[in-house]
């Protein structure tokens, strides 16, 4: 049996996660679609540092426009949510500003073919809403005091800004090559999965982590001038080349959680726009009617 560093803890990660979904499907019905995002809300919100918010719900811009409706992990030791919903009620749903959140999550009970293309556009959608924030350059320690230099030309495989939305895709079965029934087997989900590949427009705001069950995932890769494939872990528009698709059996849930911990670990968030804010409140009459 393969060994992975600290311990196994990849697979020890895959083993917690599957106890968990095991535990809360004894109270939750998953066929109807949200309590599996609540059951995916507690398994993160038990294994994320204390400084992520996880919260059900859309992310928004300044301006009132809203995009996804899944989950959504945010700075909550900087910034608020607009509900101000307490007490991890992930039944409810919450409204995230655009410059706190970190990653945003498509939760799906089983993919098929017509939940992966709705799963990817709302993936999109949230990241594409996310791109007006200020970037934050590569150098840049802190949001109120600015840095203009350059990335090294060398990193491919990081983001250009230090605050880039990891967007997910997690579900806990997978459609087979048919794209209709649950899979029997790790291949028949990699058959799907190349399927779904063919299908895909080109995007800058494509997912950057797709699990498809326990076994297979996709992850976006570059080229390196060598012509070897080397993964990422965000999809990067100026250097990935596509996605690999990883077959890791009883692993993919483990190597996920280890990804987007890895992710999201790089980010580092900007600032809200508080002196609109304030400024919006003390000359009401400034603002369009």
């Amino acid at each position: 049996m393969q060994t992975y560093v600290y311990q196994n803890y990849i697979s020890n990660l895959q083993h917690a996660f599957e106890k968990r979904l095991d535990d809360i499907s004894a109270q939750f019905n998953f066929e109807l679609g949200s309590e599996f995002e609540v059951a995916i809300c507690e398994i993160l919100s038990s294994f994320l540092p204390n400084k992520f918010g996880i919260c059900r719900g859309f992310a928004v811009n300044a301006e009132g426009a809203t995009a996804g409706d899944d989950i959504i992990i945010y700075d909550k030791e900087r910034f608020p949510t607009l509900r101000t919903i307490t007490n991890r009620a992930f039944d409810k749903k919450d409204m995230v500003p655009i410059e706190a959140i970190c990653a945003y999550i498509e939760a799906k009970h089983t993919l098929d073919a017509n939940s992966f293309i709705k799963a990817v556009e709302q993936v999109q959608a949230v990241k594409q809403l996310c791109s007006q924030r200020e970037p934050v350059s590569f150098y840049q320690v802190d949001p109120h005091v600015e840095c203009t230099t350059p990335a090294p030309p060398t990193v491919l495989h990081w983001p250009k800004y230090r605050n880039p939305v990891f967007g997910m895709i997690l579900s806990r079965y997978s459609a087979g090559g048919d794209g209709k029934s649950r899979a029997t087997s790790p291949g028949d989900v990699e058959a799907f999965l190349r399927e779904q590949l063919n299908c895909m427009k080109p995007s800058p705001y494509l997912p950057d982590l797709i699990v498809a069950g326990s076994d297979n995932y996709l992850s976006p890769a570059h080229l390196k001038e060598d012509g070897q494939t080397l993964p990422s872990l965000h999809y990067i528009p100026e250097v990935t080349t596509g996605y690999q698709v990883l077959e890791k059996p009883g692993i993919a849930f483990g190597a996920a959680l280890a990804q987007l911990a890895g992710a999201i670990d790089w980010v580092r968030l900007g600032r809200m726009p508080w002196i609109r804010i304030v400024n919006d409140a003390r000359f009401p009459e400034s603002q369009e009617t």
